[in-house]
């Protein structure tokens, strides 16, 4: 049985070799039926054109063996189960749903980008409306949906019916941490909070933001603040510089965060699930990073060198949903956070050595090695 995972794209067929009959068949014959296609007894495999799909990653779990026809890439993890792909694919709309009309101008644009994530979207605006009503008449929302032709689509638009300054904004073009650029770009709010869409925030929190925005109308740093545990008591106040098991930065607590009021202090760096700036400030994701990971740190030092500070703001305490216990639906894997930490680091003229070095001991030297000299042929290219 395989384990391992397969990256499609449109033209995909799959073909899948199995028993006629017992438990596998059985599997087999159920994701056939729910691809609207009537499986044969006597066959012994089953072929699925993936003709509409979008770059789906799926993962094969002691399932059953399987064949691609044209060849596919193998992501180093599984980053989602079968049933899922099926199901995102079988219920793909027919046609993209169409831009929300631009609405009025406000305060802030509260923005977030989501790829088949529906319900954490629908919960996090629902949340933010119940809880902080103070401030609905100074913003907007604006959903960015990275996979229009996706299983959410219908129903992220039908919010706009229901929610008022809601507007949705499909974007296919290309997928992963540059899609947040889209937020500030369609904003009407002077200033933009940029938050994933499975984030609460506290209660209050939001008001005393744009009490902090009046009081520094024309800042020009980027504002977090603390990260709730799911225990609501326990925090992070930033993010450690240090590198741990792929990924610059850790989760750290500074004491002077741990009282609601206390004054705004510097912190290095900081997880983006949340994050505020005046709109004009923003100085944008680098449009060569690719897929996602490569961004905290970055974006902070890309704020620090145009002059502006990185701060936490005590009060503005945020929740999380980490966990994705039907596996995360878009592309995620090393090249693509390793080609990203390197662009980064290099525009900012930071050393690289060190992502090397962690990247050599954390994957092994001969797989870092592997993802890094097509990177750096890149880079030398792009000079």
């Amino acid at each position: 049985m395989m384990k391992t995972s397969l990256h499609l794209t449109a033209g995909s067929v799959l073909t899948f070799n199995c028993p006629s009959s017992g438990p596998l068949y059985d599997q087999v014959a159920g994701i056939v039926t729910r691809m609207g296609e009537t499986p044969k007894e006597e066959t012994q495999h089953v072929e699925l054109p993936l003709l509409d799909c979008n770059n789906v990653t799926i993962a094969l779990k002691d399932v059953l063996a399987v064949e691609t026809s044209p060849p596919h890439t193998f992501p180093h993890s599984p980053e989602l189960i079968l049933m899922a792909a099926v199901r995102r694919k079988s219920t793909r709309p027919e046609s993209i749903p169409e831009e929300s009309a631009p609405g009025p101008a406000v305060k802030m644009t509260i923005g977030m980008a989501t790829y088949d994530d529906y319900d954490g979207v629908y919960f996090t605006i629902q949340a933010l409306r119940l809880y902080h009503p103070e401030i609905l008449s100074d913003v907007e929302f604006i959903v960015i949906d990275n996979n229009p032709a996706g299983p959410c689509a219908k129903t992220l638009k039908a919010l706009e019916s229901h929610i008022p300054n809601y507007r949705y904004v499909p974007h296919a073009d290309k997928s992963g941490t540059t899609v947040r650029d889209l937020i500030f770009d369609q904003s009407n709010g002077k200033y933009v909070l940029c938050m994933d869409c499975h984030v609460f925030v506290v209660p209050g929190a939001l008001k005393k933001l744009l009490e902090h925005f009046d009081t520094a109308p024309d800042t020009i740093d980027l504002l977090q603040g603390p990260l709730l545990y799911d225990n609501l008591t326990s925090m992070a106040t930033h993010f450690q510089p240090e590198w741990n098991e792929g990924m610059y930065g850790h989760w750290a607590m500074d004491d002077a965060g741990s009282e609601i009021d206390a004054k705004p202090f510097d912190i290095p760096m900081q997880g983006l699930g949340l994050f505020a700036c005046k709109r004009s400030a923003w100085p944008g994701f680098s449009q060569k990073f690719s897929g996602f990971g490569g961004e905290e740190g970055y974006i902070h030092e890309k704020f620090r060198q145009a002059g502006g500070r990185t701060l936490c703001l005590p009060f503005l305490r945020w929740v999380h949903r980490f966990d994705r216990p039907l596996g995360i639906p878009y592309r995620n894997n090393w090249e693509d956070r390793i080609r990203n930490y390197l662009i980064g680091f290099s525009e900012l003229g930071l050393d690289t050595a060190p992502v090397r070095a962690h990247f050599g001991e954390f994957l092994g030297q001969d797989v870092a090695d592997r993802i890094i000299a097509p990177i750096d042929a890149e880079l030398e290219h792009s000079q």
